[in-house]
């Protein structure tokens, strides 16, 4: 089976136009590379990812994060509840066609169905951070960029720059670990599917902007901002006797230095389950997210996370729409 599909795999990739074949080489050896290399790394630390992360970044005193899991579930229900409000309004308006029972959609229909779809996740993603920053910012009585900011979503610099390189590292091994699945099981995503079908200018704008910009910013936040961060600071929190609950969030705790594993495997988890049914993408998305996870724990920043899953969704997307 394996060598049916990578037979398969070769000739389709001799299919490909010169562009294709470069890039794909450009990013799968490399992938092999440093897929070696980190497993060399991890072999030194007897395969312990936090070892080896402690090697390559240290465990900085920063502020103990200021989220907690009851908010990561608040933000993921009301993305939920926000995202059925607005399909069922399309469809009530007549922006959603539907086919009759029993038939199935006709391709032209589920072209016109996607840009209603795409600005109904545009505003539930905007509105899902916006109301949960601006929860939070109000039961703790602080401005909403002070939430932002302690959040990790306050860009600099020096973070973007980190992400960049980070992404050097931690990108093609995860490519070339998903390459070498979808020999076995064919990679499936609806956004990837539908881009290929969208002929609209702006159906095809807003694609590359919920996916490139606001997808990565939406999920960062609810898996390594909210998520990891409120199991961090209750691990934390637990170990010194006090009550998450009671904790002046206004105040740092200089002896925080994110140093539980537990977090980073629980939120790793959660994201490669959200993705489940994309083929057999949750595998190198959970190595992924250990990646990110780790980077958002250590710096106390979503940026350098963030800038590495759009650089990721933005790549998958310039492939689709070259092939």
């Amino acid at each position: 089976m394996i060598q049916e599909s990578f037979q398969r795999y070769l000739e389709a990739f001799a299919d490909q136009s010169t562009a294709i074949q470069t890039l794909e080489i450009a990013i799968l050896v490399p992938g092999i590379v440093l897929f070696l290399f980190w497993g060399w790394q991890f072999s030194k630390d007897r395969f312990d990812p936090a070892a080896t992360a402690d090697r390559w970044m240290g465990r900085p005193s920063r502020a103990i994060p200021i989220g907690t899991v009851g908010d990561a579930l608040f933000m993921f229900a009301v993305t939920y509840v926000i995202r059925m409000v607005l399909v069922r309004l399309a469809f009530g308006l007549g922006y959603i066609e539907i086919p009759p029972s029993g038939e199935e959609p006709s391709e032209a229909q589920m072209v016109s169905n996607q840009i209603p779809l795409f600005f109904a996740v545009v505003f539930t993603m905007i509105a899902s951070v916006v109301g949960v920053i601006g929860l939070m910012a109000a039961r703790m009585q602080l401005k909403f960029l002070a939430v932002a900011g302690r959040l990790g979503l306050k860009i600099s610099g020096s973070d973007v720059v980190l992400g960049l390189k980070a992404a050097l590292l931690i990108l093609p091994p995860v490519i070339f670990v998903s390459e070498l699945l979808e020999l076995v099981v064919p990679y499936e995503h609806p956004v990837i599917d539908s881009l290929a079908k969208l002929e609209s200018p702006l159906a095809i704008g807003c694609v590359f902007l919920t996916t490139a910009f606001l997808t990565p910013i939406y999920e960062e936040l609810l898996f390594r901002g909210l998520l990891l961060g409120g199991l961090d600071r209750t691990i934390h929190l637990a170990r010194l006797g006090r009550d998450p609950g009671n904790v002046d969030s206004k105040k740092s705790d200089p002896e925080f230095r994110g140093e539980a594993f537990a977090p980073v495997w629980v939120s790793a988890l959660a994201f490669a389950a959200m993705h489940w049914g994309q083929g057999a993408a949750p595998v190198p998305l959970f190595i992924l997210a250990l990646g990110l996870g780790f980077l958002a724990q250590r710096t106390g920043s979503l940026i350098p996370s963030i800038v590495i899953h759009a650089t990721l969704n933005l790549l998958a997307l310039i492939i689709v729409m070259i092939r």
